[in-house]
């Protein structure tokens, strides 16, 4: 088993809260007596162990303690309360910026951030090179970072911490600022961070970013972990829990799921009875071909009468074991249309393809929508609808492969 480089027990972090800097100074000269501050805490007994080579992907919404967290982690801030045991070498970008000297060039800035990591100058020589070629900022290098862009800014400071040989790699929503080739490039380098050992803790908003690259997730809300585990499972309770506290307007109810009880939502104002997978040959099955001929059927069923059939829609989606969605198809964004039948209480949809998912597991996801904005509503989400195994003789190479038409001409 993997070695724990993280280590932490009970940790609890607490601030004092002050209106203003006058009840600050109240307090410094009368110490016994009014409570001048409001407590907050921002985490609450959190323990956790991180082995060696993990990646690990931290999620929660904005004020759940995730900079906290790292905060403690790195040293920046210390826990009211618990242990904390790092082994190993920890680099870090969690704030744009962090660590940079406005003032200075972009390289007066890698060696001031690499010798605060404790590298000597002739480690930082070293390593010079593959910093510039992976920042690729060409000549802004010589000139202030406060002239810099967000983006090249965060492609110099990753850089930085990342090709510095570090044990721990912390990452903290900076890539979101990048474009996409250069978040692309920094997900395949730490990729190759993980191959040599590494571990990675990323924190992000982005779902399937997380579900494609960490091995286990972690969620906080309000200071304590919440759930943690495999990226699919979490994070599908996790997008859940948002969708819930949207509709009942930050009231978060939580149910926990009985083994094989499908994961739901929705307002249910249409509600999805009745579904199948059928094969070519017209029969219910789990077991399908690559590239047979397939049909999802789902029958709903209209509960409220202020339904707005205009806007109403179903969606189908395939995703895999790691909860990336593979293929998605939704009747709105095709042009299907229910505004003539108003008040049709029971409606049956089809959806026809050859299949084109190349030998595995994977897991059907069906949506009622209201799709009057921007943002779907959601009447009935149902997360794992059927599990399903894909089979076939062919070799494969891609998670998606449809049926290509070849040709080889010689002149």
């Amino acid at each position: 088993m993997n070695e724990v480089v993280i280590d932490m027990k009970d940790i609890s972090k607490d601030y004092k809260l002050y209106e203003n800097k006058m009840d600050r100074f109240k307090e410094a000269i009368f110490p016994t007596k009014k409570k001048y501050y409001k407590e907050f805490s921002a985490l609450k007994s959190v323990s956790l162990e991180i082995r060696r080579g993990e990646t690990i992907g931290l999620i929660g919404k904005n004020g759940s303690g995730k900079s906290t967290l790292l905060k403690i982690l790195t040293g920046i801030i210390t826990p009211t309360s618990g242990e904390v045991e790092v082994k190993g070498k920890i680099s870090a970008l969690l704030e744009l910026g962090a660590g940079f000297n406005p003032e200075y060039t972009g390289l007066e800035n890698i060696y001031l951030n690499a010798t605060i990591l404790g590298f000597s100058k002739k480690q930082i020589d070293d390593k010079l090179q593959e910093i510039l070629d992976f920042a690729d900022i060409g000549d802004f290098v010589n000139h202030p970072v406060k002239l810099y862009s967000s983006g090249m800014f965060v492609r110099l400071a990753y850089a930085v911490q990342a090709c510095i040989d570090p044990e721990i790699l912390i990452v903290d929503e900076a890539l979101a600022v990048g474009d996409a080739a250069f978040s692309l490039k920094c997900m395949n380098h730490m990729k190759k961070l993980v191959n040599k050992g590494v571990t990675v803790i990323l924190v992000t908003h982005d779902v399937q970013t997380i579900r494609s690259f960490c091995s286990r997730v972690i969620w906080l809300q309000h200071g304590k972990i919440i759930k943690e585990g495999m990226p699919s499972e979490v994070t599908s309770e996790y997008v859940k829990s948002l969708f819930l506290e949207e509709e009942l307007e930050g009231t978060v109810k939580q149910k926990e799921k009985k083994k094989n009880e499908l994961i739901r939502w929705g307002n249910q104002k249409v509600v999805i009875k009745n579904f199948n997978i059928v094969n070519e040959m017209g029969e219910y099955t789990d077991i399908f071909y690559w590239n047979e001929k397939i049909s999802i059927k789902l029958m709903a069923e209209v509960i409220a009468d202020d339904i707005n059939y205009n806007s109403l829609g179903f969606a189908f989606s395939f995703r895999n074991k790691h909860g990336l969605d593979l293929i998605v198809s939704t009747t709105f964004d095709e042009g299907t249309t229910f505004e003539s039948y108003p008040g049709q209480k029971l409606i049956e949809v089809q959806f026809k393809l050859d299949n084109i998912l190349t030998p595995g597991d994977y897991f059907l996801v069906l949506s009622a929508e209201d799709r009057s904005s921007a943002n779907p509503i959601y009447y009935d989400f149902i997360e794992n609808a059927i599990i399903f195994k894909v089979i076939g003789d062919k070799r494969f190479f891609s998670l998606v492969q449809p049926k290509i038409e070849q040709s080889i001409d010689f002149k």
